[in-house]
């Protein structure tokens, strides 16, 4: 009769087991599939300074934003703003963001901090999340003049 009741214990305990292991290995294998897939979401994600700087470089370097282009020759000066098209006209033509969903897009406050210039982009509401600051020439009337250009950056929303 000993060998029947531990017989029976052992199936008993081997149901518990077999029964606690069926909740818990579903359990884990549930858990890092999670863990997989938000390491893998983040993996493809661009920081916020990256995309920043990529779309702020238009603003210093293209002639169809604010960079100085030389009307003899054609040439674009990169990194040397001219300060007559430093207007939110311009900025419009240059960076607009979509009326419907323009706050979900980058958003920039543009300043000359010498010249004390600034324009904002449509969509901007003074919510700075970064702030991008760099050495430029500025090309007026009176010549071409040393200035610190910052680049107020609102992020998605």
């Amino acid at each position: 009769m000993n060998s029947q009741g531990e017989e029976s214990f052992d199936i008993a305990s081997m149901a518990i087991f077999l029964l606690v292991m069926a909740v818990v290995i579903p359990l884990l294998i549930l858990g890092f599939s999670f863990l997989l897939g938000n390491y893998k979401a983040r993996l493809g994600e661009v920081p916020l300074e990256v995309k920043a700087e990529l779309i702020s470089l238009r603003f210093t370097t293209s002639a169809d934003c604010f960079a100085y282009q030389d009307q003899a020759t054609g040439r674009v000066y990169p990194g040397v703003i001219d300060q007559a098209k430093f207007t939110a006209e311009q900025l419009a033509r240059c960076y607009l963001p979509d009326e419907r969903t323009g706050r979900q897009q980058l958003n920039f406050r543009l300043r000359l901090e010498g010249k004390g210039m600034e324009l904002l982009t449509s969509k901007y509401f003074h919510i700075d999340d970064l702030v991008l600051t760099k050495k430029v020439l500025v090309r007026d009337e009176q010549g071409v003049a040393e200035d610190t250009w910052a680049i107020f950056v609102q992020g998605e929303r």
